[in-house]
């Protein structure tokens, strides 16, 4: 394997997942709660073109995170994961032009920390693995303003001990 070129995403934090859609890269900042847009058109040179920033004025303490592109590579997925699930979840990026992408919808979370993409011919899912909703699926729906995510299934984490009737005694 050689190396061909390599580019600085995060000076302070590390970076975590990647997702490759045609010539674009979306690269996780771990620590930081920010998506990089690489371009990759060129291996010898890629470069920076933008970042997503998924902090907001509430606690923040990001943690990690995973990404995935829809089919078209319009839109990026983003499982976000905080040490305290202050402001974690599934945030969905417009990357139309990913040096300034945009949230295009934001469904809060428990610890929302995978993310996977799936498309059939009718209809496009987002699949999340949370650590307090468990797997929770949604559709993704375009809109004229970008999109939305519409749940349709969310684990239920087994009941606690003292919710599971007891065994009537015969």
């Amino acid at each position: 394997m050689v190396k061909l070129g390599a580019v600085e995403v995060s000076a302070d934090v590390g970076v975590g997942q990647v997702e490759v859609r045609g010539t674009l890269a979306a690269v996780v900042q771990r620590e930081d709660g920010r998506v990089a847009f690489v371009d990759v058109s060129d291996p010898a040179t890629p470069r920076v073109l933008g970042r997503y920033d998924g902090n907001t004025a509430q606690l923040d303490d990001p943690f990690d995170g995973d990404v995935a592109f829809s089919a078209d590579g319009r839109y990026v997925f983003y499982a976000r994961q905080t040490h305290s699930f202050s402001n974690d979840g599934l945030h969905v990026i417009d990357a139309a032009d990913p040096t300034q992408p945009r949230q295009a919808d934001y469904v809060p979370g428990g610890g929302t920390w995978r993310v996977a993409y799936h498309a059939t011919a009718d209809a496009e899912y987002v699949v999340t693995l949370d650590a307090v909703a468990g797997v929770t699926v949604f559709r993704f729906v375009r809109t004229p303003a970008g999109g939305r995510l519409v749940p349709l299934f969310a684990d239920a984490l087994p009941p606690p001990r003292s919710a599971v009737p007891r065994r009537l005694a015969s």
